[in-house]
């Protein structure tokens, strides 16, 4: 019975322990930019979490339950902020909500490419320099 009232407690310190340090660790994020492929001075960036340089136990986390990435993006055209707002990772693409509340559904099309659902394309500006989009 004794090892029963200081094993509780225990358990339970170290859940909080462990979800605490999977949400207060600092995420590395990577910032991709794609191009409007009719309007090039349209340019739509993505500020995502980069997985590949998160703590094990970051990944684990996200492995067990299950999360889609989330992160921000900004629309310019030229050096003028015409939309801005978070964004999820949503397969087989991105769901984007702009402050006002409108929601914009990406889709990835091939490695490098999203396409809107205007049926505007979007391609990937220095791809050897980013991650790999790719469809689940």
């Amino acid at each position: 019975m004794r090892n029963v009232r200081w094993a509780l407690p225990a358990l339970g310190l170290l859940c909080v322990l462990i979800l605490t340090a999977c949400h207060g660790s600092k995420i590395p994020t990577k910032n991709m930019q794609f191009v409007n492929q009719t309007d090039t001075r349209q340019v739509m960036e993505f500020k995502l979490p980069k997985v590949r340089d998160m703590s094990i136990l970051d990944r684990v986390h996200i492995a067990i339950i299950g999360i889609n990435l989330k992160g921000k993006y900004v629309l310019k055209s030229e050096d003028t902020i015409v939309d801005e707002g978070s964004l999820e990772e949503a397969s087989p693409g991105f769901v984007l909500e702009s402050k006002d509340g409108k929601q914009h559904q990406f889709e990835i099309k091939q490695e490098g490419v999203i396409k809107d659902e205007g049926g505007t394309t979007w391609n990937l500006e220095n791809p050897e320099q980013h991650a790999v989009l790719r469809q689940w």
